[in-house]
């Protein structure tokens, strides 16, 4: 069997939105297999534009 090394692509800006899905989708079938960590709260570190106090980024995660 020939097994490919998988490609590492690294997307600085405006990463396509299905990619995000895809990652996003295949995290939470381990977490939901493996962790058992579907409902517990999360937290989060939010960016905010200092003058609209607008989230422009930022972090979500939970701690398990």
């Amino acid at each position: 069997m020939n097994l490919s090394a998988p490609l590492l692509d690294i997307v600085p800006d405006n990463p396509n939105p299905d990619d995000i899905r895809a990652i996003i989708a295949t995290l939470d079938a381990y977490n939901n297999a493996y962790r058992g960590m579907v409902d517990q709260a999360g937290f989060a570190v939010i960016i905010r534009d200092p003058q609209t106090r607008a989230a422009t980024g930022g972090l979500y995660a939970s701690d398990g």
